[in-house]
């Protein structure tokens, strides 16, 4: 017990030398972009924001959102306890479908009035601020 400091006594290098110590016993510090979310249902995620493919999550991405509530049941799919928290505006509903295809759970924002056309602009801002909302999520 001795060698354990306050949080605010390490250094940056000694942090970092932690999480990677952390990560090679299997305990990742954050989820990654590529291989826990990304965009698509291939095996390989793609990294590319093109406002065409939608934002999706692994299994086991979905799986740590749904025990920790932040993914509720919806009809035969899911969607966000809190869609905000996720990057989805709030003129926008956004459907988690299952994990059919490749273990993928795709998220599909599309807007509250169906009569509402969206550019393909606005698509690429929502995926972005989705993905950027995943990407600040820590196990």
């Amino acid at each position: 017990m001795r060698h354990i400091k306050i949080y605010e006594d390490y250094t940056e290098d000694e942090l970092k030398d932690l999480q990677d110590v952390l990560h090679d016993v299997g305990h990742d510090s954050r989820w990654t972009f590529g291989e826990d979310f990304g965009f698509g249902l291939s095996p390989k995620y793609q990294t590319e924001i093109t406002g065409e493919e939608y934002p999706s999550i692994s299994r086991e991405f979905f799986n740590h959102l749904f025990y920790k509530g932040d993914i509720i049941p919806k009809g035969a799919a899911f969607q966000f306890k809190n869609p905000k928290d996720f990057g989805i505006d709030d003129d926008f509903d956004a459907s988690i479908g299952s994990g059919v295809i490749s273990d993928r759970y795709p998220i599909r924002p599309r807007p509250k009035d169906p009569d509402r056309d969206t550019t393909k602009a606005e698509m690429v801002r929502i995926f972005s601020k989705v993905i950027q909302k995943l990407g600040e999520i820590r196990k």
